[in-house]
């Protein structure tokens, strides 16, 4: 540069650090150098900030049959807005379960799930709490799933961010996959600073396979969290933020958990940071992402979950382990059933969910870093076939050739009578067709002709249907015949033809 010119980052560096003491400036300029380095070499942007009035706009809300099986009636938007379930501000998002109503056995509590409208294939997930839903009998999840019409779970895999039952403390973080993918090689306390969660046979569930042996049905890969990262300690010491980076290209998923106020700098509200998840220490839960060992096309279209179950296909399965006291008393869905006010804790309180995304496209095999609005229970457009294409395109040219020469024969044929008229081949001369009925012949020729060529186009496109007595004129079956031919061959072979000229326009 020349001298005397000052560089943006510095000039940015000058601005944060001037009128601080020695060390908080010290402090303040490794801050701003590390905003500028992310700026620099295409770190994370703030691409989606969630909390706010409109919060619930971004979500669709899942009302159908809880695929887990609990003791749930999810909700919609304006049944949940009308109960109190349900708000969202500036300040905080807010969502619970019904905590008045007793229900008969058997029946679900209502409750909330909703997903996300967009979907994503990689980010930073940041999601600050300052209470998760706890109690017994209840199972609060945040999480990301993949699944349309034409991949169903778990093709494109499931992250479970944080996830808690009954009166856990901690929280757990789980990958759920197709088969081929194993964390074997992820070493507990090296890796991440968690515990393996055991498996049917006591030994770390690191293999991710919904179906892996060894492992309890739909378990997983699992992580353990620290303690005072869920239920009701986490609640009353204010809650705190989590931070998930699923980043496909450098291969890894990792969590990481901060008590209310302990966050970093880049993490704070407002900051106006690039985060750097390198800076921040060893995460608490962290999944390799390798062809070898678990390959990133296991996740792909996730989007991000927040819903609150009861019983269900785990809660239930650990009730008595959970509740013992109430366990000896009555089953996890008569717990539900009967005692709304133990679930005045079962709610959601969001201060906010932030989502960054790094510069530049992914690679093509592991799609767009974030679809908009992505359709899930509908399949994903398909590009037209290259036979198709240029099928249509012969199929329209045809079309085009085809009406030209139709207009083009009309044209000649409509000068020559007139010319057999000026000479005195009236209407009236045996032999010669009147110029109306001239006209006529060549009208029903060019609608025979438009019909062949429709059903051409047709058998092109492979858009013909009906029965196989409908599709006998399918290209290389019987040939075209169709009743405007039948009656022209009829009309044609009444005629007595003296001039052979003629044979070549009519036949």
């Amino acid at each position: 540069r020349r001298p005397g010119r000052r560089s943006p980052a510095m000039e940015q560096w000058l601005a944060v650090t001037r009128g601080a003491a020695t060390l908080p400036r010290l402090l303040l300029l490794a801050s701003a150098w590390r905003w500028a380095a992310a700026d620099a070499f295409g770190g994370y942007s703030l691409v989606e900030s969630y909390v706010g009035p409109e919060f619930f706009s971004k979500f669709h809300f899942w009302t159908g049959p809880d695929p887990s099986h609990g003791t749930v009636d999810y909700t919609g938007y304006e049944e949940a807005l009308a109960r109190g379930m349900l708000r969202a501000s500036d300040a905080e998002v807010y969502m619970s379960v019904d905590a008045v109503e007793t229900i008969p056995v058997g029946e679900g509590r209502r409750s909330i799930r909703i997903q996300s409208r967009n979907a994503y294939n990689a980010g930073l997930f940041v999601l600050r709490l300052s209470h998760a839903p706890t109690g017994c009998a209840t199972w609060p999840a945040f999480w990301m799933y993949g699944e349309d019409s034409l991949h169903s779970w778990p093709t494109w895999g499931e992250f479970d961010i944080i996830e808690g039952v009954h009166q856990q403390s901690h929280t757990r973080t789980t990958l759920h996959t197709a088969p081929s993918c194993t964390q074997e090689a992820i070493i507990e306390g090296e890796d991440f600073g968690g515990h393996w969660e055991g498996g049917s046979d006591k030994k770390a569930a690191n293999i991710c396979d919904v179906d892996a042996p060894d492992e309890f049905a739909n378990q997983g890969c699992s992580q353990r969290g620290p303690e005072g990262s869920f239920g009701a300690g986490f609640n009353r010491n204010g809650g705190g933020t989590f931070a998930a980076e699923w980043d496909p290209v450098e291969g890894h998923i990792s969590t990481w958990f901060w008590p209310v106020g302990e966050e970093p700098l880049d993490l704070q509200p407002n900051s106006g940071a690039s985060p750097l998840p390198e800076l921040w220490g060893k995460p608490f839960s962290h999944f390799k992402l390798h062809p070898m060992d678990c390959p990133p096309q296991h996740f792909l279209n996730m989007r991000l979950v927040f819903n609150i179950d009861f019983c269900g296909d785990y809660a239930d399965s650990v009730w008595g382990q959970g509740c013992p006291e109430l366990a000896k008393r009555m089953t996890c869905m008569e717990f539900v059933a009967g005692h709304p006010e133990e679930f005045v804790e079962a709610h959601w309180t969001i201060s906010g969910l932030d989502v960054f995304q790094k510069s530049g496209p992914l690679p093509a095999n592991l799609g767009e870093r974030i679809i908009f609005d992505f359709k899930g229970a509908q399949p994903p457009a398909k590009p037209a076939p290259v036979q198709q294409t240029a099928a249509r395109f012969i199929a329209m040219m045809l079309l085009i050739c085809g009406l030209s020469g139709m207009a083009f024969f009309t044209l000649v044929e409509h000068r020559r009578q007139q010319q057999y008229n000026e000479i005195g081949m009236t209407d009236g001369r045996p032999g010669w067709p009147s110029a109306q009925r001239s006209m006529e012949l060549v009208v029903a020729e060019v609608q025979a002709a438009g019909e062949r060529l429709q059903t051409w186009i047709s058998v092109a496109l492979g858009s013909r249907t009906g029965n196989a007595g409908q599709q006998r004129h399918r290209v290389g079956m019987a040939p075209f015949v169709t009743p405007q031919e039948d009656a022209r061959a009829r009309t044609c072979g009444a005629q007595s033809w003296e001039d052979p000229r003629r044979q070549s326009w009519f036949g």
